[in-house]
């Protein structure tokens, strides 16, 4: 649907075409065909089948297919065409839900189709043999085995190595024979079952499979430690649905995982927890969230730092909103975020608070050259990495409002960067400098250093980002 609607807003031209239900008169003329009966017989029971499926063709299958396996309806040998009796079919009291009409078809399957089946509900609609075997605990032929009489009921597709629902109406129905208080239990059993299954890398591939299996039985964990690994698997995930622009879908994990730590979570897994926050505030500016106000419950998280014992307000994400025509805003929510952490910026800096931010990056240096800064180590302070992501985002909107702030920008970053070690936010604070120092502060040749700086950096961290991928 939302790509329905971007292409209306692009003005490109759609033609729809609008399936009606059937009506009664179609089912006369399909049941004339498929009964071999004439259509003054077709038509009462074309009525009832109408009725109780909406003119939906799937469902009126399956509500045939339901007449056959309980009686009603009988093929006659002799005359070669079928054969029911109007009033016996009305006295069953079959409900037009067609769910219901699933579960009574699916309830005459044998026990273990109906576990089978269960099981392949809690995956979702498509479960491939490998992953079955391994839930079920046994081989591939044992899964065929215990589908064989789901798919000969129809209920299920053999495809491309998988067992596929044919309806999400069947799998709905599938999904009802679990009770509903065993379902948490079921979800959390399969979700344990995927984690300790998959390696690193799979894990990495399905990793949204096991954290809806573990969020759906969540309220099941009572371990603390596995509390605690739940919420860094939804933190992954966040992050990848966050990378594929699924914003609303990374809250939703994010909300996940703080619900797991809970206010504990700001005493035994600190940084995990404020990595939570942290990642939520931002996705909730990305997301339809941010055409809100930003101070409206739903557009501000709680960071919580170490040098503060109050829950402090912060917008990580919406420090880039000046397309949105919010830049005050969020600077000003940038800055008092910042002094969380005892970092000091002036919301404004005249030419000499600029001076001394420029003059501290020549003072850290204290002689060394500029490429040397590709050496530093690998920032160890989770906070001051917070500061420079903060930092890192913050320039965005102070480029177009405030030359002054974005090089104070660009020099503390730097300035953070030369005493706690290196970041891949640094690449920008090497880069922001290098095109500051020659118009502004008339170091050209300097400014061309940072420049190689930057793209050196840059580099370095995509080669261990291949090396990393490669390793797992």
């Amino acid at each position: 649907m939302s790509t329905l609607t971007a292409i209306r807003r692009s003005g490109t031209p759609i033609h729809e075409i609008m399936l009606d239900p059937l009506s009664v008169d179609d089912f006369g003329q399909l049941l004339c065909d498929a009964l071999r009966c004439g259509n003054e017989e077709a038509v009462p029971l074309a009525a009832l089948v109408h009725g109780k499926t909406g003119g939906n063709p799937f469902f009126a299958g399956q509500f045939l297919r339901n007449l056959v396996e309980e009686g009603l309806l009988n093929f006659a040998l002799g005359s070669s065409s079928w054969r029911w009796t109007l009033p016996s079919i009305e006295a069953k009291g079959f409900t037009e839900n067609v769910v219901d009409l699933m579960v009574r078809r699916l309830l005459r399957l044998s026990p273990a189709a109906q576990d089978a089946l269960k099981l392949l509900a809690c995956l979702g609609s498509q479960a491939d043999f490998a992953t079955l075997a391994n839930l079920q605990g046994g081989s591939e032929a044992d899964v065929h085995a215990s589908f064989a009489d789901a798919v000969r009921a129809g209920a299920v597709l053999p495809i491309e190595r998988s067992f596929k629902f044919l309806h999400d109406r069947v799998q709905e129905a599938a999904y009802a024979l679990i009770p509903s208080a065993s379902r948490a239990e079921h979800h959390l059993r399969v979700g344990r079952l995927l984690l300790a299954s998959l390696s690193e890398r799979d894990l990495v591939a399905r990793i949204f499979d096991v954290v809806n299996q573990l969020n759906l039985g969540a309220a099941l964990i009572f371990d603390r430690e596995e509390q605690r690994r739940a919420a860094a698997l939804n933190l992954e995930a966040a992050r990848k649905a966050k990378a594929s622009t699924a914003y609303i879908s990374a809250c939703s994990y994010l909300s996940a995982a703080m619900v797991a730590l809970g206010e504990q979570g700001w005493l035994d897994t600190y940084a995990l927890t404020f990595s939570l926050w942290f990642e939520r505030a931002e996705c909730e500016f990305l997301s339809s969230h941010s055409r809100k106000p930003l101070d409206g419950p739903t557009n501000c998280c709680c960071a919580r730092s170490r040098r503060s014992t109050a829950p402090v307000p912060i917008g990580c994400g919406w420090f880039s909103s000046s397309s949105l025509g919010r830049t005050h805003r969020p600077s000003r929510t940038a800055l008092e975020c910042l002094r969380m952490f005892g970092i000091e910026l002036p919301e404004s800096p005249t030419d000499d608070q600029v001076q001394v931010e420029y003059h501290s990056v020549w003072s850290n240096l204290d002689g060394r050259p500029i490429g040397s800064l590709l050496d530093l180590p690998m920032m160890a302070d989770r906070e001051m990495s917070a500061v420079m992501d903060v930092l890192s985002t913050l320039w965005r909107s102070a480029y177009f409002t405030d030359g002054n702030l974005c090089q104070t920008i660009a020099c503390r970053m730097v300035a953070v960067t030369q005493k706690h070690g290196t970041t891949e936010s640094a690449v920008i604070g090497y880069a922001l400098l290098a095109i500051f120092l020659g118009p502004i502060f008339h170091r050209f040749r300097e400014g061309e250093e940072f420049a190689r700086l930057a793209v050196a950096m840059a580099e370095s961290t995509a080669s261990s980002r291949r090396r990393s991928a490669r390793t797992s």
